[in-house]
């Protein structure tokens, strides 16, 4: 190694200390490149041969005073990427984050009452994934082991292991499953109750009114599983709109009937 390139890795190495001095742990070989953003109010551990990349956009990694990031070994992530964990984000080894990807589990406010403590929800990103540029990664979002998020997507729920997933929001491409082998609406509640993390299932005749964890994102996590669970195309439109569980069971209907019935 030249006396120069010797220079430069002591350099990149002593801006890569100061940048995590913020971090509770940092593991060895862990690199920046640039000048990211690294804030700890919270609780931020940092694995083994992290590298974080911030040229030519600047990098954001935040926790809030109650949130807790933790990064595992051999993760990279691109520039112009922003992480916030409000309450939880974990991002397992091995796993590749591309540029401008978004990353949070808060929505930072409550439309129309600042005052109000926005919802959060941890995320959960497993070992060996990999990530598109300019894909957002919402509150309550949990990506299995070795999964492939397309370029551009938006993840709100849950990512199996292994699956490859695009769109707004993300949903495999290609599902195995046809309308003969599609639970009968009956068990729409049950769906609900699985997607919205709820302990027991739903009424029929209740809704957003009642479930507080049907919000907009919420009915983005109900079409995703929904869709899922029966092998049907849903409204994303029709799914915001309805007000109880009936009203949802009234869509798988009319969705299965037709694709069951050419």
């Amino acid at each position: 190694m030249s006396s120069g390139s010797g220079v430069l890795a002591w350099l990149a190495e002593r801006r890569s200390r100061h940048c995590f001095r913020v971090c509770d742990a940092v593991g060895e070989g862990a690199l920046v490149e640039g000048r990211p953003t690294i804030a700890n109010p919270g609780r931020m551990r940092i694995g083994q041969r992290f590298h974080l990349s911030s040229v030519p956009a600047a990098s954001h990694m935040v926790s809030g005073p109650e949130g807790t990031l933790e990064i595992g070994d051999d993760v990279s992530i691109g520039h112009g990427a922003a992480v916030a964990a409000f309450r939880r984000v974990t991002v397992g080894n091995g796993t590749r984050i591309d540029p401008f990807v978004i990353i949070m589990d808060t929505d930072f406010h409550v439309a129309g009452d600042r005052s109000r403590e926005p919802p959060s929800g941890p995320i959960a990103i497993g070992a060996g994934v990999r990530i598109g540029s300019h894909v957002t990664v919402l509150r309550g979002s949990e990506i299995g082991d070795h999964a492939v998020v397309a370029p551009g997507s938006v993840v709100a729920g849950k990512v199996r292991k292994g699956a490859v997933v695009s769109g707004v929001p993300a949903r495999e491409a290609f599902r195995q499953e046809g309308p003969s082998d599609a639970p009968t609406s009956g068990s729409v509640p049950e769906v609900v109750r699985q997607s919205l993390g709820l302990s027991r299932a739903p009424l029929l005749e209740h809704g957003p009114a009642e479930i507080q964890e049907w919000d907009s994102l919420g009915a983005l996590r109900l079409l995703l599983a929904l869709e899922e669970a029966f092998g049907v195309t849903l409204s994303e439109d029709e799914v915001l709109r309805v007000s109880t569980v009936a009203d949802l069971a009234n869509l798988v209907d009319r969705a299965v009937t037709p694709a069951a019935n050419p």
